[in-house]
């Protein structure tokens, strides 16, 4: 059976245990800081999932070690420096933890392409098995609002997102309309309404397209999906479109860039790059 561990078991990391459990991917393992959370939550799961009462417990550093799978929910919210910290509970993470360089790491903490990295930078982990989750909730949401602007069927809208997760990225769709890159910023607001809505960070969005991810990577096949992850091409971690299996990212998928897109990705991919390397000195200082 599959070993999968949860780190920060909020929200996001919660509902994600109840998808997988649905999933009956493996043996869930739950780690928190605060030990009552995790075991708080044990008891409210297992009221809802009886059968798989087996399948569920509190997770050790020995448990992380022996995963499968690991996703890093653990995060700050809605903090004004919440790059910052963010950055930090990544470090403190690596140094408390001895990671397994087989298992795969996925990455909700925000930020979370340079979550990715600096990780990946501190442990040593391969580069193809660290990854940041993202990409595919931003083309979610992006395709949602192409479709709630065109009538559309969202499943039927083809693109992609690249560069960073929430705004900083370039957004590509088949779609002939006005002004694409301006949904970038649609996107950060549709988050910004969600947040003054219900005075928390997203929830059902987040967890539902991780559970998917989970499920992919767990998978012995190849299935297309956007992450973080390490682009040769570019020295850095970044979303992109790419395949996923059992042994990471397999595939990086090539996307079709003219002149001013190539230009356009590469002037923000330069940028991001010198930014993090600021803010890693910071975090790690």
């Amino acid at each position: 059976m599959k070993k999968i561990s949860i780190i920060g078991t909020g929200n996001v990391g919660s509902l994600t245990v109840q998808y997988l459990l649905k999933e009956k991917l493996g043996h869930i393992f739950l780690i928190n800081r605060h030990k009552k959370i995790s075991e708080g939550l044990l008891l409210d799961t297992v009221s809802a999932f009886p059968d798989q009462y087996r399948q569920i417990s509190l997770g050790t550093a020995k448990d992380i070690y022996q995963s499968d799978l690991i996703l890093i929910t653990a995060g700050i919210v809605l903090r004004s420096d919440l790059d910052l910290e963010g950055l930090r509970i990544v470090k403190t993470l690596a140094k408390k933890y001895k990671f397994n360089p087989r298992s795969l790491v996925v990455f909700t903490t925000t930020p979370i392409d340079e979550a990715a990295e600096l990780f990946q930078m501190l442990t040593g982990h391969p580069k193809n098995r660290v990854m940041g989750f993202g990409g595919s909730l931003d083309l979610a949401r992006l395709k949602y609002l192409l479709a709630k602007k065109t009538g559309n069927n969202p499943k039927k809208i083809k693109g992609y997102y690249l560069g960073m997760h929430g705004t900083r990225g370039l957004a590509l769709f088949d779609l002939q309309i006005k002004n694409p890159q301006a949904l970038r910023y649609a996107t950060s607001n549709y988050y910004k309404e969600i947040v003054k809505r219900t005075g928390h960070s997203t929830i059902y969005g987040p967890a539902s397209q991780l559970a998917d991810l989970a499920k992919a990577l767990l998978q012995n096949k190849k299935t297309p999906t956007e992450v973080s992850t390490w682009l040769n091409d570019y020295g850095m971690y970044a979303t992109w479109p790419v395949k996923v299996s059992r042994s990471g990212v397999t595939d990086i998928i090539k996307v079709k860039l003219n002149p001013k897109e190539k230009i356009a990705i590469y002037q923000l991919l330069n940028f991001e790059k010198k930014r993090r390397k600021n803010l890693f000195k910071m975090a790690l200082g």
